[in-house]
């Protein structure tokens, strides 16, 4: 929709306000995902604003203007310019996706927290006002994750979800990954929206699914979903907290508040429905895809 309106109003779009002298004499919106954009209010007449505003969002304030940095990596990512200078010193970076389920009173005040939060000071990206990427040197654990969704909802009374990215390696590649870990991000919120905090080797699995047409998925997994909808409803909740730990008995146990001999029965039981033993891999890949498979559906 965005390049049908730069065909139209041509060079009085404008999408970098870093880009021009007078932002004030444009009206802002921003797209369906979130990127703001400006048109010259002198080449809109207002029966056409009238018709802009049913489609696009105004924004009510101006877009910050933003550092010579910050700029380069919104082209880098958001728009797809291959700008290598980001990658100049050969050193990967990785991306923290915020998702914030409402905007915040004090961004700035939000801005100085993350950045304290760091070692290296990240690029910080508004996508928009409840979607925020950081850029990192370092990738993220999930210890860091968690100490940074409690400060979050402490301080600024935060509900958060946040998306732990791979390595970007270079500008070639940089704006098809960030889009595929956006688009695995929103599908898994939809789909495990229990989760505070995901993973992209967890969460691509999804993305390839919905790749799969729905009968072959419903013709691979029929007889498993019948068991899993038939079935004991603890069946599901133990093999998905097996899988989140590993496969490990102990520690799948311990999250599910049993004894590591009733985790053995349950999973005993399950085999001897299906066929299909959850602690050999092979099989227990097809069936935490089954779960997810499930879901998904």
């Amino acid at each position: 929709m965005l390049d049908a309106i730069k065909a139209l109003y041509g060079p009085a779009v404008a999408e970098d306000l870093n880009s021009i002298n007078d932002p004030e004499s444009y009206y802002w919106f921003k797209t369906e995902s979130g990127m703001p954009f400006g048109i010259k209010k002198a080449a809109v007449s207002e029966k056409e604003y009238r018709l802009l505003t049913l489609t696009f969002q105004p924004l009510t304030t101006l877009p910050k203007s933003l550092t010579d940095e910050e700029r380069i990596w919104h082209e880098c990512l958001f728009l797809g310019k291959k700008n290598h200078e980001v990658f100049s010193d050969g050193t990967s970076r990785y991306l923290l996706h915020i998702q914030l389920k409402s905007t915040l009173s004090d961004p700035d005040a939000f801005r100085e927290a993350i950045q304290a939060l760091f070692d290296q000071t990240p690029v910080i990206l508004w996508k928009n006002e409840e979607t925020v990427i950081l850029v990192l040197l370092n990738r993220p654990d999930a210890i860091l994750a968690e100490e940074f969704i409690q400060i979050l909802a402490t301080d600024f009374y935060a509900d958060v979800r946040l998306f732990i990215g791979t390595a970007l390696n270079g500008a070639d590649s940089a704006h098809a990954l960030y889009t595929l870990e956006e688009k695995a991000f929103a599908l898994a919120r939809k789909v495990l929206p229990e989760k505070r905090i995901y993973i992209f080797e967890k969460v691509l699995p999804l993305v390839m699914l919905t790749e799969v047409p729905k009968e072959i998925m419903e013709t691979a997994y029929g007889s498993l979903f019948q068991v899993l909808k038939d079935g004991d409803p603890e069946w599901v909740k133990s093999l998905s907290t097996f899988f989140e730990h590993g496969m490990n008995m102990k520690q799948a146990a311990k999250a599910l508040f049993i004894h590591r001999n009733s985790l053995q029965y349950r999973l005993d039981k399950f085999t001897e429905r299906t066929g299909l033993d959850p602690r050999q891999f092979d099989e227990a890949l097809f069936i935490y895809l089954g779960l997810l498979a499930e879901k998904l559906l």
